[in-house]
This record gives structure tokens, C-alpha cells and sequence, in this order.
């Protein structure tokens, strides 16, 4: 005799929203146990799956099933679950120490806020600088003194090479700042149009002045000026806030135009 088959038991957990009832010869369908809405099951030898079942459940479409944060997962007790790729975690990117430009953007610090070169010597400063980096090697006050003065010169070959592409005149401007003490400090500064035709100017000379009330106060800061900066015969202009100069300094002054 032949033996009957056995129905293989249902082992989807979709089974725990979802019951099945024949509704006709040779069709099953699917009715969802809190809101009673059918999905076709079986119809005649073709089986649907379980995909849609979930989807009522997994998606929230049954108004009835209990609500919760995040839907019901579904699996079947036959599917295995993918193993998720984990995630590889980056360790923070090496940066290169560079003491060189490390030292050059100390020196760069130090004259662009007027700090003391001593204080690469300052136990706080140095501590600072240890917590940021250890392994940091805090330059020596010959170092920075020496990277401030290199920085100078570079600048100044710079505005050198500048200067010596004007295409015409130099307009200088002076002027004399006092102090509580009996010395002045003369600021020379010039205004030209650069190879690029764009209007320009720098300071091109800053001179103590021993006797800041003299008709021939500003004769040598002026002197000096052309002459490191090679502009002789180039100054078509000059000038001098009336209440530093009397009649007789104007005179002295003419012979640099």
C-alpha cells in the first residue's frame, strides 16, 4: 500500500500572524490572525511563498498588529541570516612631523605678534607645545633667532626683486612718530604701480631719529631708503605731514626729487 505523505509542518514564523483556510477546491488562502485580510496561499498546484505574508506584517500594512519602534522581523527558522560586513574602523591618520616648518611657523608667529624670542625658553610655552605634540623638539633660542633673521632676508630680497621690476616712479610718504623720550622714529613708506599695473605700497624704511625737531630730521631716513633700495632718480614725489617740517626741512628734502 502506498504510504500517504506527511504535510511538512510550517516552520516560518510568519505562521504566528497568519493562519490558512481553503476557500474553495484546490485554493487556500492566508488570513492574518489580528486584522482577517486574505492573501492567496495556494491555488491549485502553484504556492505564493510567505514574501507577501511578511511584507503585511514587516511594513506596518495590518492596522491591527501591535505597534512597536521598529516592525516585527520575520525569519525563517530554515534562512540564514547574512553576517553583516563589520565595519573597518580607521585609526586616525599619521601626520608627519616636520620640525623644519614647525620652527618656521614659530619664528612666523613670533614677528607677526612681536613675542619675545626667549619664549622658546618659557617652561609654559614648552609644556604647551609638549601636550600637543611629544615628540616635538622645541628649537633652541639660537634656532628661532636665526629662523627670524633668515625669514627677514627672504622677505626683503622679495620686496627687492619687486622694486627692481617698477615700470616707473616712486612716491614716498614720511612720517615722524615721538616718543615720551627725546627720540622720533621716522616711517618711510612707498606707493608705485607694480609690473602688473596694481597699485602698491610698502614700508620701506623704519630709522630712529636722535633729534626728531631738527630741519634735517628726516635727510638721512630718507637717504638710507633710496639707497638700500636703489631708487635713486626713481622718487617722483615726496610727501611730509606739514606740522613736522618747517620752510628750511622742505628745502633740505628737495634734493632727493
Amino acid at each position: 500500500d502506498a504510504q500517504p505523505t506527511k504535510r511538512r509542518k510550517k516552520k516560518s514564523m510568519v505562521w504566528d500572524h497568519f493562519i490558512t483556510k481553503t476557500s474553495s477546491p484546490g485554493n487556500t488562502k492566508a488570513f492574518c490572525k489580528h486584522c482577517n485580510k486574505s492573501y492567496a496561499y495556494i491555488t491549485g498546484t502553484k504556492a505564493s511563498g510567505t514574501s507577501h505574508l511578511k511584507r503585511h506584517i514587516e511594513l506596518g500594512i495590518c492596522p491591527m498588529c501591535p505597534k512597536t519602534n521598529q516592525p516585527p522581523q520575520i525569519k525563517d527558522e530554515n534562512e540564514t541570516a547574512p553576517c553583516s560586513p563589520k565595519k573597518r574602523q580607521r585609526s586616525p591618520a599619521k601626520v608627519p612631523l616636520g620640525e623644519d616648518s614647525c620652527n618656521h611657523e614659530m619664528a612666523k608667529m613670533i614677528i607677526m605678534h612681536d613675542y619675545p624670542l626667549h619664549m622658546v625658553e618659557h617652561p609654559g610655552f614648552a609644556g604647551f607645545v609638549k601636550a600637543l605634540r611629544p615628540q616635538f623638539t622645541m628649537a633652541s633660542f639660537d634656532t628661532i633667532h636665526s629662523d627670524c633673521v633668515n625669514m627677514f632676508l627672504s622677505q626683503k630680497k622679495e620686496l627687492s626683486d619687486l622694486i627692481a621690476e617698477i615700470p616707473g616712479a616712486v612716491n614716498l610718504t614720511v612720517d615722524l612718530w615721538s616718543s615720551s623720550q627725546t627720540v622720533g622714529y621716522a616711517f618711510v613708506t612707498g606707493h608705485f604701480v607694480d609690473k602688473d599695473w596694481n597699485l602698491t605700497h610698502r614700508l620701506l624704511n623704519v630709522a630712529v631719529v636722535a633729534s626728531p625737531d631738527s630741519d634735517f630730521a628726516l635727510n638721512q631716513p630718507i637717504a638710507a631708503c633710496l639707497s638700500e633700495w636703489k631708487l635713486e632718480g626713481k622718487v617722483s614725489s615726496l610727501t611730509v605731514s606739514q606740522s613736522l617740517v618747517n620752510k628750511t626741512c622742505i628745502d633740505n628734502l628737495r634734493g632727493f626729487l
